[in-house]
């Protein structure tokens, strides 16, 4: 069986120092090809691997959101025509969004115009979240369980994390959608709601 080109392109700029497992982004990669590498796709966070995830998006719409400048302009050596934008004033740190789920401070932040639009995938894998201090993920994790995103595949990575994996438990898990836990490198999880089939 042939591999499509854009799997092909993909891999060429594939970097195996990501922090994604490869069987991670496997499936991440399969549900971009149920799209017809034509999907809107959203990543909270620039990593070694945005450059495989633009070129695998081919013909598609892959936005990046990144607080890092200096982070991106490194990035963007390796893959200059990146789409990406910053973050609005984030409110949130690991340390109160570890305890419990605010959704009331959530909804007071500002929401950013891209927050605004339906995507058909969101890989959640930043802003940064391993120190008390920093931003974390919960507002990211709080857009993507927005109404307008419920037919999209979510991926939240370090769902090992006691943030991650309160938010997305609580404010991620439904009834009606399928949910799965996919192991990676050195005990990292990823938490995976699966779109609805079919869905525009």
């Amino acid at each position: 069986m042939a591999i499509a080109p854009e799997i092909t392109k993909a891999l060429e700029a594939y970097d195996p120092r990501a922090q994604i497992s490869p069987f991670q982004m496997r499936l991440i990669m399969g549900v971009v090809a149920q799209h017809r590498f034509a999907a809107r796709f959203l990543i909270h966070g620039c990593g070694l691997d945005s450059p495989f995830w633009h070129r695998l998006n081919a013909h598609g719409r892959t936005l990046f959101v990144e607080t890092d400048e200096a982070w991106v302009r490194a990035i963007r050596v390796l893959a200059p025509d990146l789409q990406v934008t910053g973050y609005p004033d984030l409110p949130t740190t690991v340390a109160q969004g570890e305890a419990e789920v605010d959704a009331d401070a959530l909804a007071r932040a500002p929401l950013p115009e891209w927050a605004k639009e339906a995507w058909d995938l969101v890989l959640i894998d930043g802003p940064v979240g391993y120190e008390p201090q920093h931003p974390g993920r919960a507002l990211p994790i709080f857009w993507a369980a927005d109404a307008l995103q419920s037919n999209a595949d979510i991926f939240v990575d370090d769902y090992q994390r006691p943030l991650e994996r309160l938010h997305c438990d609580t404010l991620l898990r439904t009834a009606d959608q399928g949910c799965a836990i996919l192991p990676g490198n050195a005990g990292r999880l990823m938490f995976w709601r699966m779109g609805r089939p079919g869905a525009a």
